[in-house]
């Protein structure tokens, strides 16, 4: 919610916020979400939904929304997120999941998402070699 920490407040004679959906038919309906901002910091980017059966990442930087609504898939019924957030760069998601959505007890699994690594590339050739003849 843009300036949500500007409204319902005295000096707006407590104005009801109001909320935007900008992800309408991006993601699909979510059941859980989660994002990894911490109170009280501000430096929170990444929010994670899921439909029970996929994971959508939506990622807002510098203005701009990007989504990706297919970030981890094949889940069962899935209704539980936690973000680690210990390392910025490579987050780690759990995705709690229950194939038979809560009729079977002791059925529920946890799942982590880890970013996806870089692809391998063949490094370049050496640079700046040196060598010096001896017995070794």
């Amino acid at each position: 919610m843009k300036n949500a920490d500007t409204c319902f407040t005295a000096t707006d004679n407590f104005a009801v916020c109001t909320g935007q959906n900008i992800l309408v038919g991006q993601i699909p309906a979510p059941l859980a979400g989660v994002s990894d901002q911490q109170y009280p910091a501000t430096n929170g980017q990444n929010m994670y939904y899921t439909n029970g059966l996929q994971l959508s990442l939506v990622q807002v930087a510098n203005g701009t929304t990007n989504v990706t609504a297919s970030y981890a898939t094949n889940f069962q019924f899935a209704t539980g997120l936690a973000v680690d957030t210990f390392n910025p760069m490579a987050e780690r998601i759990f995705v709690g999941d229950d194939p038979s959505e809560g009729n079977l007890p002791g059925s529920g699994r946890w799942w982590e998402v880890l970013a996806q690594a870089p692809p391998l590339a063949i490094p370049g050739a050496p640079i700046n070699v040196s060598a010096t003849v001896g017995n070794a």
